[in-house]
């Protein structure tokens, strides 16, 4: 009997909980996006009694062991073909670093979404930050339709995420040269699918703040209580 009824309460829980709302912030590495990212998350906690969680993609992919992804690239330690493998590559223009992912690897990012789409159905709003590209951003619009979602781009010159990168990289052991190849290998840099995007190489911190707050309320006064990313017309369509 006891059971039955504990069964019955989480069940009438996940029924009554209201789907929490998604931001996704998107960029090149080292654009400034997990600085956007916690800003925003402790700006929500002084205005709303529900927090939002903060999660990136590469916390995600951090559940493999670390010979299957691992971001210390000062780590002697063999990389399994089946993870994220990064390859070093150097040219007159200076470091790149090549990704390669493999089938398992693959197998962990295909759950990212539906992973936020959960999270999402049972009440928790989440801020979640990663290296989209406008394919990985299609694939959010079709698993994440039909809720309340937002997309942030991180504007950043290229020579500054590489500056940013070999800061970071004296300090942690960061991979330097991933902010290129993600320049010039996908469309991750251009922002024509977000929903509006910020410079976070000139403005301010809080004044970047205000303008994103400004911007979610803007859009979410203009979208329906259900709204739907609409990166790509042919799988979603939002309410004008």
């Amino acid at each position: 009997m006891k059971k039955l009824f504990l069964l019955f309460f989480f069940s009438s829980a996940t029924c009554a909980a209201e789907q929490g709302t998604i931001i996704l912030i998107g960029g090149l590495p080292s654009s400034g996006k997990t600085s956007v990212a916690r800003a925003l998350q402790s700006l929500f906690a002084q205005k709303d009694t529900q927090p939002f969680l903060h999660m990136s993609l590469d916390q995600f992919m951090c559940m493999l062991p670390e010979q299957w992804f691992s971001m210390n690239a000062q780590a002697t330690i063999e990389r399994h073909a089946s993870g994220v493998v990064f390859i070093d590559q150097q040219d007159e223009q200076g470091p790149k670093t090549k990704i390669q992912v493999g089938e398992v690897a693959m197998q962990l990012l295909s759950a990212y979404f539906p992973m936020l789409k959960l999270l999402a159905s049972q009440g928790n709003s989440i801020i979640s930050e990663a290296v989209f590209n406008s394919d990985y951003l299609r694939a959010a619009a079709y698993e994440l339709a039909g809720f309340r979602v937002y997309s942030i781009g991180t504007l950043c010159p290229l020579e500054i995420t590489q500056e940013r990168e070999k800061k970071r990289g004296a300090v942690n052991g960061g991979y330097i040269g991933l902010s290129r190849w993600y320049f010039e290998e996908t469309d991750t840099h251009k922002h024509d699918y977000y929903d509006f995007s910020v410079d976070t190489s000139r403005t301010r911190r809080k004044k970047l703040l205000k303008r994103s707050m400004i911007l979610l309320h803007a859009r979410s006064r203009q979208l329906s209580n259900t709204c739907y990313v609409n990166h790509d017309k042919s799988i979603c369509k939002r309410p004008l």
